[in-house]
């Protein structure tokens, strides 16, 4: 596929979505590349798996108070 070969290339390295698309649309262009690119990247998944979490951990689960005033 066209993707891998712009994502997956040692040469180039892993880039961004921003990146991937501006390699890509030198020679290509299509309604919704953006999106495609986007897709494709969000869903590979050895990225997937390797990602770093950007926010912080969830706290515990606290459960609501009960009213008893029915």
């Amino acid at each position: 596929m066209l993707f891998e070969y712009y994502y997956n290339a040692p040469t180039i390295g892993y880039k961004g979505i921003k990146k991937i698309e501006k390699r890509v649309a030198r020679y290509y262009y299509w309604q919704g590349l953006r999106s495609d690119v986007k897709d494709y990247i969000n869903n590979y998944i050895s990225c997937v798996r390797t990602k770093a979490r950007r926010h912080r951990p969830y706290g515990e689960l606290v459960p609501l108070p009960v009213l008893s005033n029915l």
